[in-house]
């Protein structure tokens, strides 16, 4: 068990500036999987600070301490809960780390810039499409993760003002479900992606919406609308239906894209800038794009998941069918196996019940 398992269930409260001057909200903080979750009032998400990046400033005025997301960003958080603060230096090694030199003369990291540039342009005309994939494996993993952020607070555009959903017990039977769908006993793995190690289990985030379908984020994140639950008739169907978006978080489908889609100067501003860049809007429509396009597909791989976890694959087009998605159901009852005659329940009744009351 991490750091991060033992903490999972661990929320305490804040104060949270967006920016010098700002009005203080009370907040309340909770774990996510690589990142350390800002809930203000409604259960509406604030801010997501990746955890790789978190910095401590120092002591707050009066006791506790005071955290920024990295530090050049304006955002500040005081932190007076004993226990969370703890749990932050044992899960962020980093934390109480001496800032980074300071950076160069203006007038120096300037000119030292400009011949970079200059090297890497005199590359590119040249003709060497190799040289933008070095620039995009160069960038530093915490300014990669906050571009992939930028790109998830964009994708999750139409849940921004649907409250969270945070029972519990509704979540423990999410990853439960999750963790049934493993190819690794003990452990979270799909095996539909390249890795051949187990990585950790994405970060469910539940809304109260009436979406019927589950939406994998950059960062390794799933969003599970209220609506898919409801909809769901069992637990089977559940795990088809939130299966489809763990397929793609660990095919890391949009990672993929969102780096590929990097053009030079987007490269470079991740590597030298202030700042991750903007998401291109061709980039969030290529997104939305390849989500539909990779449907199919994804349903083809739900199927195995559902058949070596030794549960139906016909709660896969069962779903579908309930949903609306006529062609897709058709497609993947032809490919489905014949049910089982017995089976274990993909949940128990009491992690049933807990998942279908998750936002009550």
């Amino acid at each position: 068990m991490t750091a991060l398992d033992r903490y999972e269930l661990l929320e305490a409260e804040g104060i949270y500036e967006e920016e010098p001057g700002a009005d203080p909200v009370s907040v309340i903080l909770t774990f996510g999987s690589r990142s350390l979750t800002i809930m203000g009032s409604g259960d509406v998400a604030l801010s997501h600070w990746p955890l790789a990046s978190l910095h401590a400033i120092g002591p707050a005025e009066g006791g506790g301490l005071l955290l920024a997301p990295g530090a050049g960003s304006p955002e500040r958080l005081r932190l007076d809960d004993a226990e969370m603060i703890a749990a932050l230096r044992e899960v962020c090694p980093e934390l109480d780390a001496p800032p980074p030199p300071a950076p160069s003369p203006p007038r120096r990291r300037w000119l030292r810039n400009l011949l970079i540039f200059a090297l890497l342009a005199a590359l590119v005309f040249t003709g060497e499409p190799w040289l933008r994939g070095l620039a995009v494996s160069q960038i530093p993993p915490a300014r990669m993760e906050a571009y992939l952020d930028r790109a998830a607070s964009l994708a999750m555009a139409d849940f921004a003002d649907a409250p969270r959903c945070t029972g519990a017990e509704g979540h423990g039977a999410l990853k439960a479900l999750a963790r049934r769908l493993s190819t690794t006993p003990g452990a979270y793995h799909l095996g539909v992606g390249t890795a051949r190690d187990p990585g950790p289990m994405p970060e469910f985030i539940v809304v109260k919406h009436k979406s019927t379908a589950a939406l994998a984020l950059p960062g390794n994140r799933v969003i599970v609308p209220e609506g898919l639950i409801a909809a769901a008739a069992s637990p089977e169907e559940a795990a088809a239906a939130i299966g489809h978006a763990l397929a793609q978080a660990e095919l890391r489908v949009s990672e993929t894209l969102l780096k590929a889609d990097l053009t030079w100067g987007r490269a470079l501003g991740l590597l030298f800038g202030d700042g991750p860049p903007d998401v291109a809007p061709e980039t969030e429509a290529r997104l939305t794009a390849q989500r539909t396009a990779d449907a199919a597909l994804i349903d083809r791989i739900v199927l195995g998941m559902l058949d070596r976890a030794g549960l139906p694959t016909g709660a896969l087009p069962d779903y579908l069918d309930r949903t609306g998605e006529a062609a897709r159901a058709t497609e993947s009852r032809a490919a489905a196996t014949p049910t089982p005659e017995a089976f274990t329940p993909a949940l128990s009744d009491r992690d049933w019940v807990a998942l279908e009351g998750i936002c009550e």
